[in-house]
């Protein structure tokens, strides 16, 4: 149901806003549809049974606190890919993130 309604959300925007030759162009680009299938594959996909897996084969709190690392992780390919410092407000960010999360399970 949420895919329904989302898709016909999405619908409903691109022909108030005029934009299916966009939408049309984007589906027609073979390199753009197969970075989206792959995301489409390894976010939700791959990385929900995993962490169901690490769920069902370990205890939950060290489960979720791995899971919450994600903001810290991510600053990783920041750095690489675009080339930018991390500002202290973006750390302290990641951090509080994780132990707040840790907290949960103390």
């Amino acid at each position: 149901m949420r895919i329904i309604s989302g898709a016909i959300g999405f619908a409903v925007i691109i022909l108030i806003t005029r934009r299916t030759g966009t939408v049309w162009a984007g589906l027609k680009d073979k390199k753009a549809m197969g970075a989206t299938f792959m995301g489409a594959i390894f976010g939700p996909f791959v990385g929900v049974s995993l962490s169901l897996m690490a769920v069902q084969y370990t205890n939950t709190a060290i489960a979720s606190t791995i899971m919450a690392t994600t903001p810290i992780i991510i600053l990783i390919p920041y750095i690489l890919f675009y080339k930018k410092k991390i500002t202290l407000v973006e750390l302290v960010g990641a951090v509080l993130s994780v132990g707040g999360v840790a907290l949960f399970f103390l």
